[in-house]
């Protein structure tokens, strides 16, 4: 839900990046 408001501005792609490791980790 976050990624989707986050995309909308130009930290989308960034954030997307952080997350992807995020949920890898947990």
């Amino acid at each position: 839900m976050c990624l989707r408001s986050q995309h909308s501005g130009v930290s989308g792609r960034p954030i997307a990046m952080t997350l992807k490791p995020a949920w890898s980790i947990e």
